[in-house]
Order: structure tokens, then sequence, then C-alpha cells
């Protein structure tokens, strides 16, 4: 059997430099993410819905 490890961090002890980093950089990358996706929703249906176009 293999045992699972559960990799935890401790955010109320040490040094908080780190800890913020490690929190703090999957937040901006979901939030880099989320504007990408909502940039290409927008150009999707700006081809559909352009202005001008009969």
């Amino acid at each position: 059997m293999t045992k699972s490890r559960s990799k935890q961090l401790d955010m109320l002890n040490g040094s908080i430099w780190n800890k913020i980093l490690i929190f703090a950089l999957p937040v901006a990358a979901t939030a880099i993410l989320e504007q990408l996706f909502n940039a290409s929703d927008i150009a999707v249906v700006g081809n559909f819905t352009g202005a001008g176009k009969r």
C-alpha cells in the first residue's frame, strides 16, 4: 500500500513572506486566467454580434 502524503502549510508559525508568496501565486494566476477567458469570450461574441454587419 502507498501512503498518501498531505502537504499542509502552517500559516501561523515561521516566516510570513514565503507563505504569502505560496498563497498569492495561485490567486494571481487564477485572476490572470479569468481575464484571458473574459477577453476571449468578448472576442467570440463580438464576431457574432458585430455592429454594422448585414
